[in-house]
């Protein structure tokens, strides 16, 4: 009945993943799921560095 699902850590190679989720989406979107971590339109390089800052 139920669905399970795995979370896995983002990592940089699947950051168009992301971009491509958003990509049809507006700013509203974007601060829903990443508050204000992010600039809208979201790219591949804003999370890259996201990720190099984390780690």
């Amino acid at each position: 009945m139920y669905e399970k699902i795995r979370i896995e850590k983002l990592k940089t190679e699947n950051a168009n993943v992301i971009v491509n989720w958003c990509k049809d989406k507006d700013e509203d979107f974007l601060r829903q799921w990443a508050g204000r971590g992010y600039i809208y339109p979201l790219t591949e390089t804003q999370i890259s560095e996201r990720l190099e800052d984390l780690f």
